[in-house]
């Protein structure tokens, strides 16, 4: 078999892109004008029956080879999340997923958003006051902190409600690196 080999960086990248299958997510540092250009794909005016790549963000790819494959008129929209492989790849065959690493929501549909999650875990907190502080300046360390109270040892032991603020940002993520997902639609 003869394979005529690309000479430009265009050539070589039609070439690689062309023997990717439909449906293929790559990730890429370029926008979508830089990808677009690399790969000799016009964006303006971009025709999805005819381009070989979208941005997956959601757009309708009407006439795609993607739209009649999947039955889906819409790219999954993956902006802002992470990718996160099915526990079953292939239906035919039974395997086995770690319990560490499997998905818990195990009969998800492909491409769908799984929502954000912190796992379940405690916060131990508790408090008690023994005797009636009365002031500073006192013959007893109270609270073991150094600072002398005087107190009535009368006064009975209770406990008292402890309150742990919440903390930390808008969401529990790994560290990550921005970049574009484009899927193959031709």
């Amino acid at each position: 078999m003869d394979i005529k080999l690309p000479h430009s960086d265009n050539e070589f990248a039609r070439f690689y892109y062309s023997i990717l299958p439909v449906g293929t997510i790559i990730t890429s540092y370029l926008t979508w004008p830089e990808f677009s250009q690399s790969t000799g794909i016009a964006v303006s005016p971009w025709d999805p029956g005819n381009s070989a790549w979208s941005p997956a963000d959601g757009r309708i790819v009407s006439g795609s080879k993607f739209e009649s494959i999947t039955r889906q008129e819409n790219v999954p929209d993956y902006r802002g999340v992470f990718m996160r492989c099915q526990n079953q790849i292939d239906p035919q065959t039974a395997s086995t997923v770690p319990p560490i690493q499997a998905d818990p929501d195990n009969s998800r549909n492909r491409a769908v958003i799984q929502g954000d999650a912190l796992g379940s875990h405690t916060h131990p907190a508790s408090g008690r006051i023994t005797g009636n502080i009365t002031g500073s300046n006192g013959t007893h360390d109270c609270d073991g902190g150094g600072d002398k109270y005087n107190s009535d040892p009368t006064f009975p032991d209770r406990n008292v409600a402890v309150t742990v603020y919440p903390s930390g940002g808008a969401e529990t993520r790994p560290k990550n690196a921005s970049v574009f997902y484009y899927i193959k639609i031709n």
